[in-house]
């Protein structure tokens, strides 16, 4: 966990040439990708928050497309939210009182998006009021 909590603050504590190369507001598609404050054009207030987002699952990106700074770091890290997600997923069948394997039988488990945020200093910290309500259109949502 400190690993990767230190591999994505050295992406965003990188010369914003470096970060450049990931940056890309239009191509959703894209595997890895860097945005800051991703809905600016659509929010009532900027967040001013940085985000890597790497869509990891069901098919991830190639090693050599994730940023150097932390690739070995989210290759690793993926694997073990992977086998969380599915204990999680197992637990929660038990709950729910069906056969333990279900929800991961159904697909439940087959995604993984990781989402790291960053947050510099704000030039005018007097006006920020902290984050805006929102809600996370993920079946389970882990944070960290």
């Amino acid at each position: 966990l400190e690993g990767m909590l230190g591999g994505i603050r050295g992406f965003f504590e990188q010369d914003d040439e470096i970060k450049q190369a990931y940056y890309s507001r239009e191509d959703l598609d894209r595997k890895v990708r860097y945005v800051s404050n991703f809905d600016l054009y659509s929010a009532p207030a900027a967040n001013w928050r940085d985000t890597l987002q790497c869509t990891v699952a069901p098919s991830p990106p190639h090693p050599e497309d994730l940023p150097p700074s932390c690739r070995e770091t989210i290759i690793e890290y993926s694997k073990q939210v992977v086998k969380l997600g599915r204990a999680l997923f197992e637990l929660i069948s038990e709950g729910l009182g069906l056969q333990t394997g279900h929800l991961n039988e159904i697909g439940c488990s087959e995604e993984l998006m990781l989402l790291g945020h960053y947050y510099p200093p704000c030039p005018q910290p007097e006006f920020t009021i902290g984050l805006p309500k929102h809600a996370d259109n993920d079946f389970l949502t882990v944070l960290l």
